[in-house]
């Protein structure tokens, strides 16, 4: 995937989303990365400026946690040498919670992570987000904003549902 469509798609979004290009030992293992681009989500759950990430090396920005930068590492070191999109879990230094994190190669040396955040967390908020959304396009559809009251819409729903119930119950109905 080219890094401008990647950079386009994610720059503006609220999913944080960070390219980097990898820095290899002569052993062939991820050594390094130099962050290219990080997006305001980013920067903002990372605590820092995005323009002030962009150029250094991920190990002076996170180096303080050895640890969660091997793993992150490790991690993008692999999907850049396999050419594969990964989904993993991974810890990082200026999150409490493990995230849900999708590495992306982009080329040769570079890669995107987006962090999805927590699974459970986001599922369920995103459900709700979608619930009130619904409850609000429902009553949009059948209400006349001016005056609030119901529209020819909802009457008709209302009646089609009264006369199959009459119907079916072989009762009259009576307007």
């Amino acid at each position: 995937m080219d890094e401008k469509i990647l950079h386009n798609l994610f720059m503006n979004a609220n999913v944080p989303y960070l390219v980097q290009q990898m820095i290899w030992q002569d052993n062939g293992e991820p050594e390094d990365a130099e962050i290219l681009t990080v997006n305001a989500s980013f920067a903002s759950l990372a605590g820092l400026e995005a323009d002030k990430m962009k150029g250094q090396r991920l190990l002076s920005v996170y180096g303080q946690d050895r640890e969660a930068a091997a793993s992150w590492l490790s991690c993008t070191g692999l999907a850049v040498k396999e050419q594969k999109m990964l989904q993993v879990q991974m810890k990082f230094s200026f999150v409490v919670e493990e995230q849900h994190a999708v590495i992306v190669p982009l080329s040769e040396n570079i890669c995107a992570v987006l962090l999805l955040g927590q699974a459970g967390e986001r599922e369920a908020t995103e459900k709700s987000r979608l619930l009130v959304k619904n409850q609000q396009l429902q009553k949009k559809a059948v209400t006349d904003t001016l005056t609030g009251l119901y529209n020819r819409t909802y009457v008709e729903e209302q009646v089609g549902r009264l006369m199959r119930t009459a119907e079916a119950k072989k009762e009259p109905l009576a307007m």
